[in-house]
């Protein structure tokens, strides 16, 4: 979903909230197709996966709620703009979709679940803390591979 004015703060209106929900949905998806081509792996730990299994359910969840209660899950103030936050996710899509490592999946996911978390109104601080925390760690992935 765009908004028609792309400057628009991230989260700060109903319409920015339900796009940035389409964005942990494509998060869920690459996790998950992520986690089905490592399935047939020999390598990979039963207990790892079944764990990432579960954040998938969450993220979905989550995206579920955001766009359900997207009236309550608005934070004015937030630092970037809705189209650098929608960019910002689907990069993290990306970089999940692309892992090959359980360790690196939870690693990012983790990041990108804590801050979908943060989203309610008076949590700028927190939410563009970890947004600022979320491009840190993907620049680490990256820097990684």
């Amino acid at each position: 979903m765009s908004l028609p004015f792309p400057s628009t703060n991230a989260l700060e209106n109903i319409a920015s909230v339900e796009g940035i929900a389409d964005g942990y949905l494509a998060i869920a998806e690459a996790l998950h197709s992520s986690l089905r081509l490592m399935s047939d792996q020999v390598n990979v730990s039963t207990e790892k996966a079944y764990g990432l299994i579960t954040e998938e359910y969450g993220l979905r969840t989550r995206l579920g709620i955001l766009r359900a209660d997207a009236k309550n899950r608005t934070v004015d103030g937030v630092d970037v703009t809705h189209a650098s936050l929608v960019s910002l996710l689907a990069q993290t899509a990306e970089v999940i979709r692309s892992s090959r490592s359980l360790d690196e999946l939870a690693y990012i996911v983790n990041s990108a679940t804590v801050l979908c978390i943060a989203f309610s109104p008076g949590k700028k601080k927190t939410v563009n803390f970890l947004i600022s925390q979320l491009v840190s760690d993907l620049e680490s992935m990256r820097k990684i591979r």
